[in-house]
């Protein structure tokens, strides 16, 4: 008989890592453990061995940064199916498929190409740069149909930002963008509204320009 792990307490992003013996972290994960703890969540290490036995029913969402050697989306459409959100990062999301390739290191921009979901803001905009170095996978293949590509880098436009839209109603996202080396700046606020759009956060109305007033963008 398999020992049951500790459950998710309410409110914990469970994060699971790709170390199957002990919850020590690589240098990607410990960029986007540093991250999540920096915006205020408490977060609950889940091992690589435990992923599948874990009770998730009560985290914030699931979070994952590495991949594992093998694909397995019936489990992480499994979670969003049931109500509970996923965000895949870095090259976690190959779990939901083997059509991901690695692009040469100097292919570090996004280009949106359907201003949905987290790019909601970034209709007809020109290429973001999103990393100052690293590596990222694109997606090249047509086997995810619960899932819907919404942006790109420029280097044989494959995929690299993606959103759950299949009948399920936990909110995915797939952003294969290197966590140790998000770019200055709009990469910045995009890796934030990422992570708010998988939490469900709403985003606070900023006071509006009086009348008469100069806005003056910084």
């Amino acid at each position: 008989q398999y020992s049951v792990p500790e459950p998710v307490s309410s409110g914990e992003v469970a994060f699971i890592l790709g170390n199957y013996t002990s919850t020590t972290l690589t240098s990607r994960e410990q960029a986007v453990y540093t991250r999540l703890v920096n915006k205020g969540y408490p977060v609950h290490l889940v091992t690589a061995y435990n992923r599948t036995t874990t009770d998730y029913s009560q985290a914030a969402f699931v979070v994952q940064v590495e991949a594992l050697s093998y694909q397995h989306k019936d489990f992480y459409n499994g979670l969003l199916a049931s109500g509970k959100s996923v965000l895949l990062l870095s090259e976690s999301p190959r779990m939901l498929s083997a059509s991901w390739s690695l692009v040469p290191s100097y292919t570090q921009d996004l280009i949106v190409v359907n201003n949905a979901a987290y790019l909601s803001d970034y209709g007809n905009t020109s290429s973001i740069v999103m990393e100052s170095g690293g590596r990222h996978s694109a997606y090249y293949g047509s086997d995810l149909s619960d899932w819907t590509g919404i942006g790109q880098d420029s280097y044989s436009y494959g995929y690299t930002s993606l959103y759950y839209t299949g009948s399920g109603s936990g909110r995915g996202a797939a952003f294969s963008y290197d966590p140790e080396y998000y770019a200055d700046g709009e990469a910045q606020a995009i890796v934030d509204k990422t992570i708010d759009y998988v939490s469900g956060t709403q985003y606070s109305v900023p006071e509006p320009v009086s009348s008469g007033e100069v806005a003056f963008i910084l």
